[in-house]
């Protein structure tokens, strides 16, 4: 799991790059997704200011609900939009992500002969 430490005086100035911090935290885990064959698809940032830390979810779902991320299981596909990668549950027909349609499943090579 991808983690980015942000410092910064104020917690107001979090606001002024967040989009460039989140982008910066989707590049991480696309990297590490292509580099490992089971990687989250989920990051976490973590903004340090005199004020405390304030943790920030970044990246492609995960926690509650989110899907994506954690456990892959048996039947689990990863979606085909180079752009996305998600790992989505076997019972989904598309991406939860970016809606990509679940990939037709590749025929046999060697198909046992029918008796």
């Amino acid at each position: 799991l991808p983690l980015e430490l942000k410092t910064m005086a104020s917690i107001a100035k979090k606001h002024y790059k967040e989009n460039e911090h989140r982008a910066q935290m989707m590049l991480y885990t696309l990297m590490l997704q292509s580099r490992y064959e089971h990687a989250s698809s989920d990051g976490v940032l973590v903004y340090l200011t005199d004020d405390g830390a304030t943790v920030a979810q970044a990246g492609g779902g995960g926690g509650a609900g989110g899907g994506g991320g954690g456990q892959v299981r048996r039947g689990d596909w990863t979606c085909p939009n180079p752009s996305c990668g998600a790992n989505v549950f076997a019972s989904k027909d598309a991406c939860f992500k970016c809606s990509a349609p679940k990939p037709k499943p590749k025929p046999e090579l060697n198909p046992e002969p029918d008796t």
